[in-house]
């Protein structure tokens, strides 16, 4: 890969970049062996896995404005301290999951599916 310039493909006006590596550091991955501290490594792992792709936008933004992100899962915990970039998120889940959380009665057929 070329660091000087950031690879994409185009869907119609959309640039789409690639996802982002999410391997946790070494020093997360050894504190996750660790057996009361293994808590923490989930956060940690977290946290920068957001800051890698927030300094990755940012880099983004520097070469080429930036007008509208969209993240197939979560957010961004960065962005959402600065509010630097206008984003939306959409989640993935099943039936059964959204009628869960949101206090409506999940059928059989919807648990079955979850299955």
């Amino acid at each position: 890969m070329d660091y000087n310039r950031i690879t994409y493909f185009e869907d119609s006006l959309i640039h789409v970049y690639p996802i982002m590596d999410s391997k946790p550091t070494q020093f997360i991955y050894f504190l996750n062996k660790i057996p009361l501290i293994k808590i923490m490594s989930g956060l940690l792992f977290y946290l920068h896995n957001g800051l890698k792709i927030h300094l990755f936008l940012r880099k983004l933004n520097y070469q080429k404005k930036i007008d509208y992100i969209e993240y197939s899962e979560g957010g961004d915990f960065w962005n959402s301290l600065n509010k630097k970039f206008n984003y939306s998120s959409h989640l993935h889940g099943s039936s059964y999951t959204f009628k869960n959380q949101t206090n409506q009665r999940p059928d059989l057929i919807d648990w079955m599916r979850r299955k």
